[in-house]
């Protein structure tokens, strides 16, 4: 996307989930509208629609066995099996971003063409990190040229917000994660990405007041 002063958009990425997350991007969608800014809140994570029959059969071919792993044979279990049926891999996945990008094509894209800026409560990145990157063993380079690709269709967000966590503080906060490693290796992901994509890193190990008060201050700036 070509910035435009008049189409203007905002995506919060959370490193890993934690409580506050979703007032967090209401928050700062309400202080914008306090601005007098035509602000909308979009929660832009994936959600099946058109490729849930075909995405439920590739799971229980390839996925059966891992929910009953630790995750870290768990993860190189699923590796193994995308690795091992590469047409179904492929087809899997065009048929999961051509479901996605038409959401955000009509969550994101039309509410822009109609002058509002749109704040995104998590965006492509932590799609394609938490359902890609990790059990396909995509590359850094890998996972940005597919966003690059992205980028052909949907919108590239003007500001760009990381939220990053500390593993441990992520999950005393919110212990439904498999386990610290989980965590750590999606972590790591997020901070290269953040770093290749010019984002702002916000400390989720602050208080969720503290976390909006630093990300206003950053758009009080651009706006």
């Amino acid at each position: 996307m070509v910035p435009h002063e008049k189409r203007r958009s905002a995506n919060l990425l959370y490193g890993h989930r934690w409580r506050g997350q979703d007032n967090t991007s209401k928050k700062l969608t309400a202080f914008l509208q306090g601005r007098g800014l035509p602000a909308v809140y979009v929660y832009a994570r994936m959600q099946l629609f058109l490729a849930k029959p075909v995405v439920r059969v590739a799971n229980r071919l390839l996925l059966k066995t891992h929910s009953t792993l630790e995750y870290s044979a768990s993860t190189n279990e699923k590796k193994r099996l995308f690795a091992g049926h590469t047409v179904l891999r492929k087809i899997y996945q065009s048929l999961f971003l051509f479901d996605y990008l038409i959401q955000l094509l009509i969550k994101v894209r039309i509410p822009m063409l109609r002058r509002k800026f749109v704040v995104c409560d998590r965006y492509i990145y932590d799609t394609l990190i938490t359902d890609f990157a990790v059990d396909m063993d995509f590359t850094i380079d890998q996972l940005d040229s597919l966003l690059g690709a992205c980028f052909t269709v949907i919108p590239r967000p003007n500001v760009d917000f990381l939220i990053d966590v500390a593993e441990e503080v992520a999950f005393e906060r919110k212990n439904d994660h498999p386990s610290i490693e989980y965590l750590k290796h999606r972590r790591g992901i997020y901070q290269e990405i953040a770093t290749k994509y010019n984002m702002h890193v916000l400390n989720g190990n602050d208080e969720a007041s503290k976390v909006l008060s630093d990300s206003i201050d950053v758009l009080r700036d651009l706006i």
